[in-house]
């Protein structure tokens, strides 16, 4: 099959029960580690719905894990349309032996939230992610207590997986019942690890009087845009405002390095909700996360 020139690979037959009587043709093809579910009329590409498996968190949690995207985004579909689609997934998921599927929507989708919630998904958390572009940016003052640097020494990244392990705990891992806690723990600081032998991502550390207080690590995209992908800040330092200190200065070094740069954060995160907000980050999509165990 070739779908305008969009899709190709092996094609994956559905039997009869998946295709149900309702005026639409569904296909599904492989490529490689990802997989194309194409919903259509004779003339018309209704949604595309893709399937890619994620590497590194199925070898982490020792569990199958793909991640699920719809890819048209469209808000409007038909209830009917979206049952379909995911009745149609659920064969996928039982051939391919995927043990969980992991999916963020558009928080404004909601006949695909709904959907979602009745094929057995569970909401996990709610990401909203800021965006700050750099046209006629002024630099921040920042306070002259703390050192701030970009390093890949092993000393400070151990310092800083040590840390990581017990910062993040009301994320969409740790929410899930079926993930380990314990592998939850460890997924941040092998995180770290990994984007410290990554030549696209900086890390940054914030010390005070050679004690580590914070850090930050971002990741370069070929749009131009920066992602600060991790924010910590030690727990004996909390409530000082260093996680605010780490922003500004994050942004004073890249305001001359390319076109924007982005954060996420959970709804739930009052605190740098505020902080971002604080110095000049503006909403730019909200997402629910759901995950779905077979």
């Amino acid at each position: 099959m070739n779908t305008a020139g969009i899709i190709w690979g092996k094609a994956i037959d559905l039997p009869a029960h998946v295709k149900s009587d309702i005026p639409f043709n569904i296909n599904a093809e492989q490529y490689k580690n990802n997989i194309y579910m194409i919903l259509r009329t004779d003339n018309q590409i209704i949604e595309i719905i893709t399937l890619e498996k994620l590497e590194w968190d199925s070898q982490h949690f020792n569990k199958n894990i793909w991640y699920l995207t719809p890819y048209m985004n469209n808000p409007n579909l038909e209830a009917s349309i979206i049952n379909y689609l995911l009745s149609s997934l659920e064969y996928i998921c039982r051939y391919f032996s995927i043990d969980m599927l992991f999916c963020k929507v558009n928080t404004d989708m909601h006949s695909y939230i709904h959907g979602l919630e009745k094929r057995k998904f569970h909401l996990m958390d709610t990401l909203i992610t800021f965006e700050h572009p750099f046209n006629q940016y002024q630099p921040f003052d920042v306070s002259d207590r703390y050192d701030f640097f970009c390093t890949h020494d092993n000393k400070h990244i151990e310092e800083m997986m040590k840390l990581a392990e017990h910062l993040y705990t009301t994320d969409r891992f740790h929410t899930d019942p079926n993930l380990d806690n314990e592998k939850c723990n460890q997924l941040y600081s092998n995180w770290i690890a990994n984007q410290s032998k990554d030549p696209n991502c900086d890390i940054f550390v914030l010390r005070e009087n050679e004690t580590l207080v914070g850090f930050v690590t971002c990741k370069h995209h070929l749009d131009l845009t920066t992602s600060i992908q991790l924010v910590g800040v030690h727990p004996q330092h909390q409530g000082k405002g260093i996680g605010k200190e780490l922003i500004k200065r994050t942004l004073n070094h890249y305001a001359n390095k390319g076109n924007k740069i982005t954060v996420g954060t959970q709804l739930t995160n009052i605190g740098a909700i505020k902080c971002y907000l604080s110095v000049g980050f503006k909403i730019s999509t909200t997402k629910h996360s759901f995950h779905r165990s077979f």
